[in-house]
């Protein structure tokens, strides 16, 4: 029965992506799906408001958007082998999600890949703890790390199991919740400095249109 839940899993996440494109406003609220599944840096860095708040060269512009056309290539490439491998496609998407990120990095400068991350960790949360600049920042400990790790796999668990048992619309309106008991796990491995700490790596807040992403099959 694995192999059923792994396709209605992967095709929950095209049932999002879908409801996303047709109605923008719905994916700009779906903050607890984004928890759920976080968007890359790479990503953000492609959004006209990110890039004027970075003060990016044209000539980052381009790299950015080579760099995003690229990842959005890799990952139809990925989908297209089909769905009942989630475990390992989600595994795949997050190294490649990680990989572009770390080639926008290298097109930036120090003061932009500082403001593009408070911008990131703002819009995916505790989920930006398994980032390597955020666990160095932080002075996470291979334990803490472990734990991390450890939370994270329980709280997709926690996901393919709330899918399985409920409906669309039900695990739609479940995501919310959802998300907070993730939050929760990872932000329980840090010690209460730790979590101020991460706090303080947001930054000033910033507003970001998500919906961007999604419109027409956007980046």
């Amino acid at each position: 029965m694995a192999w059923q839940l792994n396709r209605r899993l992967a095709a929950a996440v095209c049932l999002v992506i879908v409801l996303a494109a047709a109605h923008p406003a719905w994916a700009q609220r779906g903050r607890g799906f984004r928890r759920l599944f976080g968007i890359s840096q790479a990503q953000l860095a492609s959004l006209p408001e990110v890039q004027t708040e970075l003060k990016m060269t044209d000539e980052q512009k381009t790299r950015v958007a080579e760099i995003n056309d690229e990842l959005g290539e890799d990952r139809r490439e990925l989908w297209g082998t089909g769905f009942d491998r989630w475990s390992e496609i989600r595994g795949r998407m997050e190294r490649l999600n990680s990989a572009a990120s770390q080639h926008v990095d290298e097109a930036l400068d120090p003061i932009q890949r500082k403001r593009l991350q408070e911008i990131s960790i703002q819009q995916n949360g505790p989920r930006a703890l398994h980032e390597p600049d955020v666990v160095a920042e932080l002075g996470l400990s291979d334990e803490q790390q472990a734990k991390l790790a450890t939370a994270g796999e329980e709280n997709n668990q926690a996901f393919e199991k709330a899918f399985a048992e409920s409906g669309r619309e039900d695990w739609r309106q479940r995501a919310g919740e959802l998300a907070d008991e993730a939050d929760k796990r990872l932000l329980g491995v840090l010690t209460k400095q730790q979590q101020a700490r991460f706090e303080q790596l947001q930054g000033e807040e910033f507003d970001v249109d998500l919906s961007q992403l999604f419109r027409g099959g956007g980046r």
